[in-house]
Formats: C-alpha cells, structure tokens, sequence
C-alpha cells in the first residue's frame, strides 16, 4: 500500500483574495497567440516533440533503433536524436517540425540562413510539417 502523508492538505482552492494576480508579459501574450490554433493549444515544445515522435516511429517502422537526446539533456545543441542502423551504423538526427498551418522551419532561432559550420557528413536534418491531422503530416 502507498504511504500517504497525513499532513493537512486544503479542502477547497484558495479564495480569489489569496491568489497572486494574473499577469500577462508581452512575451507571454506573443506566445500564448502563436501557440493557439483551431481551437488547440500546442506550445512550441509540444510541437519539436511532436516531430522527435514521428521521426522515432518511422526509424523503429525502418528496423532502425533510435534513442532521444532530449530525453536525457533538454534540447540538445547539435541533434534530438541518435539511431542505430540494421548494420550497427549510429546516425545524428536533427528535427525540425513547423506546426499545423505553419510554412517555415525555425533553426537556431535567429533570422537568416541556415548555419553549416557544425554539420558533418554523416548529420542528417528530418523536416517534419505537421498536418491539421496525423493524415496531412508530411517528412521533409
């Protein structure tokens, strides 16, 4: 049986007058209305691990073995995955998922052309647009 604490715990939320008031930054309100779409919510992480997710199902689907960095070091700077080949060849992945209605692929979150400078020849990039459902999303 689990031990359960017997410390007091509260009955009821807490009135109004005792919460701390809503505040909303402009950085919070810019993201709250980039999250939003038909109707959902769906942060920016949910999307990146949304794309890790399909990536990962399509290299098991392959008879590939992958493990997901991010899984153990958040947001890994040079790839969110590592996959193992039917050969025993390991593979850097790199994952980049636009949201449903979206047209652009964010890296490395500043402005312009797409650094090469830390790629290597056996890195690969997986574009992953995601549909308004699992049917319309699209590799990359």
């Amino acid at each position: 049986m689990p031990y359960i604490s017997n410390m007091m715990l509260p009955t009821s939320p807490p009135s109004p007058a005792h919460r701390a008031p809503a505040r909303k930054t402009k950085v919070r309100q810019r993201r709250h209305d980039q999250e939003v779409h038909a109707g959902r919510t769906m942060t920016p992480q949910a999307v990146g691990a949304y794309g890790e997710k399909m990536v990962e199902a399509a290299l098991l689907r392959r008879g590939w073995i992958p493990s997901n960095v991010n899984a153990s070091v958040r947001n890994a700077a040079r790839f969110d995955i590592v996959a193992q080949g039917p050969q025993g060849q390991i593979v850097p992945i790199r994952v980049k998922t636009c949201g449903p209605g979206q047209e652009a692929f964010q890296y490395g979150g500043k402005p312009g052309p797409v650094p090469m400078d830390d790629l290597n020849e056996v890195d690969f990039t997986v574009l992953v647009a995601m549909g308004e459902s699992a049917g319309g999303d699209r590799f990359l």
